[in-house]
């Protein structure tokens, strides 16, 4: 049973910072799209002008969600260890 909660919390440790970053290079990427349909701006000159607005800050938000992990990891614990029934498994979620 530990096996395999290790390997979980592990798998989603790593790869979640990775989801995040992926999702905003395709926002950034959507956001291009628009604006070279909506104004006409090329799709090069957007993304050259946006990479000199992002700053060592804005990738701050891709490991935040593995603090996050942290809150997630101990509510599985008191999930897996919850005893049975309705009561039980109350008690076990209202506990910090």
């Amino acid at each position: 049973m530990r096996y395999l909660v290790v390997t979980r919390v592990l798998a989603i440790t790593l790869m979640l910072p990775l989801l995040v970053l992926l999702l905003m290079l395709l926002a950034l990427w959507a956001v291009g799209f628009g604006a070279n349909i909506k104004r006409r701006y090329s799709f090069g000159s957007f993304i050259s002008q946006a990479f000199k607005m992002i700053d060592l800050w804005t990738f701050t938000a891709v490991i935040k969600p593995s603090f996050w992990c942290r809150d997630w990891f101990v509510g599985c614990y008191q999930g897996y260890n919850a005893g049975k029934g309705t009561e039980s498994v109350g008690k076990a979620g209202a506990q910090r």
